[in-house]
């Protein structure tokens, strides 16, 4: 199935295209998210508007155990493993708790409507900090310090396209934290549970789904995975 999809595409676009369809597939599972406005992704987003290449992506993904997300109205894309089939390696207690934060801290602004129309939300880094030790204030475990929260921001999540930084401002050492609704994807319920004894956040809830629909919401505020 997969090479009959790659096969219609160099019949239609040529060698041109299967090159549009390999560098969108690198650029995927390199990245994982690709997100309107970030350098370098306007061209794998412009590939996956195209139906011809989003069906044989989404094909070739599904045979690697993905599932092939693109969300129109928020402009990003991304890929998430199937983690009942596929053996990932896991990601570590702290940026989980830091992944965690962001879906608390993203849906405590949204809630406020404070999300602009892409249901993006622009916090402080200090004020993402100060959030992350009030959550953890009761935990006996040792806590993520300043710097160690700072590299895991810049080398982890910048990367993936989950979250932006700006620039430091230094003369109040504070940076924008831009938090995209990609993060709602990435917080299943059972991460939450693992976590409530680590950091004893149970009474935090996050909504299951995206908020590009605004019902789920107003429904219920419950979680939804990397």
């Amino acid at each position: 199935m997969q090479l009959s999809e790659l096969t219609r595409i160099e019949e239609r676009f040529g060698s041109i295209g299967v090159q549009k369809y390999r560098h969108a597939a690198n650029t995927l599972l390199r990245f994982q998210f690709v997100f309107s406005g970030d350098r370098g992704r306007a061209s794998t987003l412009e590939t996956l508007s195209n139906p011809i290449y989003y069906r044989a992506l989404e094909v070739m993904f599904d045979a690697l155990g993905y599932t092939l997300i693109k969300e129109d109205q928020e402009q990003w894309a991304g890929i998430l493993p199937d983690t009942e089939d596929l053996n990932l390696p896991k990601i570590s207690i702290e940026n989980t708790i830091v992944l965690l934060v962001l879906s608390i801290v993203w849906q405590e602004q949204i809630q406020k409507g404070d999300g602009d129309a892409r249901a993006i939300i622009l916090v402080s880094y200090n004020e993402f900090f100060e959030r992350y030790r009030d959550l953890v204030a009761r935990s006996r475990k040792e806590h993520i310090n300043d710097p160690a929260m700072r590299q895991i921001l810049r080398t982890e999540f910048q990367p993936r396209g989950i979250i932006r930084l700006s620039d430091l401002d230094a003369d109040n050492d504070d940076f924008d934290l831009e938090i995209r609704p990609i993060v709602s994807r990435l917080t299943p319920e059972h991460v939450l549970k693992k976590l409530e004894s680590y950091v004893n956040i149970e009474e935090v809830k996050l909504p299951h789904e995206s908020i590009s629909n605004p019902e789920n919401l107003a429904q219920d505020n419950e979680v939804n995975d990397d």
